[in-house]
């Protein structure tokens, strides 16, 4: 019997090893929307047995019916255990795709930026770029964002001078504000 919050990481996993872009966020969120019948998995259980009987009259509702959703780094966390203890061997997280789906959704210029943030993980090749079963380590989308703000500041000269200056600026400018 898989305990409802491994079927999340299941499917994640699933997304993971077709090397589909699809992020715990994507799947927490299809969670919320109904899109991952999670929180109303209980009702195609009661279907499945049938009403309470008088020996246990507990509604399915009571028993089955989950309260939240899984963390976001619970997701990842989970779905790497399971593989773990299945022998599953891992692929690294789509670099690629996610950092490409990423500068879509902020509408940067996925041509210009993409080339230079593969070099940049090609070249760094970081480990977190791979599902952990340590709870405590940074998310891999976490590692995909910083290389592209790493890219952005190399390819937009943001690394220093004016950018640090006009932040600084600004800071000092609120916190005359707040005196």
């Amino acid at each position: 019997m898989v305990p409802l919050p491994c079927s999340l990481a299941i499917s994640f996993l699933v997304c993971h090893v077709a090397r589909e872009s699809i992020l715990p966020t994507d799947i927490l969120k299809w969670t919320l929307e109904g899109k991952l019948p999670y929180f109303a998995a209980f009702l195609e259980i009661e279907k499945q047995l049938g009403p309470p009987s008088r020996s246990c009259p507990i509604s399915t509702i009571c028993m089955l019916r989950p309260i939240r959703t899984v963390t976001l780094q619970k997701l990842e966390f989970l779905a790497a255990s399971i593989a773990r203890k299945i022998g599953l061997e891992l692929p690294s997280v789509n670099f690629h795709a996610i950092a490409a789906r990423y500068l879509k959704h902020l509408s940067l210029p996925v041509e210009k930026i993409l080339p230079q943030a593969c070099q940049v993980y090609e070249w760094s090749m970081p480990p977190e770029l791979y599902l952990s079963d340590n709870d405590s380590r940074l998310p891999s989308r976490v590692c995909v964002m910083s290389i592209l703000i790493v890219t952005m500041r190399i390819l937009y000269d943001l690394n220093g001078g004016k950018w640090e200056l006009i932040a600084s600026c600004s800071n000092n400018l609120v916190s005359a504000v707040e005196c």
